[in-house]
């Protein structure tokens, strides 16, 4: 384990809206360590791999906006209060939801940005997390969404370090989105915990909501995976198709933490430690419990039960 904090963009940011309060001429080289950083480099090739308008005019745009001038106070004192955090105690604690030959090698970086999202990037060779700065963010819930980041270091670090496995029509590689959910339970930190225990009520709300609905969710995944297996679907569907499941805290969030929870409660944590190292396991061994509902379709059970003894 090793974690530490990159504030670097972060306070590139704050020095020329610091000068820009004042009156003050912004110095040249405060300009180009704000554009070429590598907190902001690393920022920059990420939005504009997956499409975002992040060109450095657009983003100097918003650093000379008077909406963050206004904002500067307050995201000034949130990252002093963030940079007081232990990132230790929180990878610990995804440590704890992690088989234990994973690992958690990472900065995390506080960013201020137009886009009010937190990731990670860069699995496995040189993965980094960004954390958008939001001073309206509690700690408890600011520890809650490290913990989550920080398990998909080591859950994802895990996958890409597998040989690809013998598969049934390509189905095991939309397994691993469950992670999603694996990472709930684990800011969550129990079973006993509620996923949103640290979030807004209006967040809680929603995740219960989804909750309720989780036998239509399952569905929506199992026709996909079932549409997977029939081979009618061609590759850009099937992307589109499972990049929808996501969502806000969508199916891949919420029935991936069914199942998790699921395998804890009635088996062990130990159990389900071992599902993330086999990915078929996750599904195999939640159906072996023999809940009511929601299940899978025998459909996918047989695949997943075939391709399972494969050596």
């Amino acid at each position: 384990m090793s974690v530490h904090w990159d504030a670097t963009q972060a306070q590139a940011v704050l020095e020329v809206v610091a000068s820009l309060r004042q009156g003050q001429a912004v110095e040249n080289g405060a300009w180009e360590h704000l554009l070429t950083n590598k907190v902001q480099v690393r920022l920059r090739r990420r939005e504009l791999e997956v499409g975002g308008d992040f060109r450095d005019d657009n983003f100097l745009r918003f650093v000379l906006s008077q909406e963050l001038s206004e904002r500067y106070e307050a995201l000034s004192q949130a990252l002093v209060g963030w940079l007081r955090l232990d990132l230790a105690a929180c990878a610990q604690r995804a440590l704890a939801y992690l088989p234990a030959n994973c690992r958690i090698q990472v900065p995390c970086c506080p960013v201020i940005k137009p886009l009010s999202n937190s990731f990670v990037y860069g699995i496995p060779e040189s993965p980094v997390v960004f954390l958008w700065l939001d001073p309206g963010l509690n700690i408890e819930k600011l520890e809650n969404t490290l913990v989550h980041e920080l398990h998909h270091i080591g859950f994802y670090g895990l996958v890409a370090r597998r040989a690809a496995p013998a598969e049934p029509a390509g189905l095991i590689q939309w397994l691993w989105p469950f992670g999603e959910g694996l990472a709930m339970l684990a800011a969550a930190g129990s079973t006993d915990i509620h996923p949103h225990a640290t979030s807004s009520p209006s967040a809680r709300e929603h995740w219960d909501q989804d909750m309720r609905t989780l036998p239509e969710s399952l569905a929506s995944i199992d026709e996909f995976f079932r549409l997977i297996l029939s081979r009618s679907l061609p590759e850009s569907e099937i992307e589109r198709r499972a990049m929808s499941l996501f969502g806000f805290q969508g199916p891949w969030y919420t029935v991936g933490y069914h199942m998790a929870s699921t395998i804890e409660r009635h088996q062990s944590r130990a159990s389900l430690l071992d599902c993330m190292t086999e990915p078929r396991r996750l599904i195999l061994r939640y159906e072996q419990i023999g809940l009511a509902h929601p299940r899978w379709s025998p459909e996918v059970i047989a695949a997943l039960s075939q391709a399972a003894l494969r050596p």
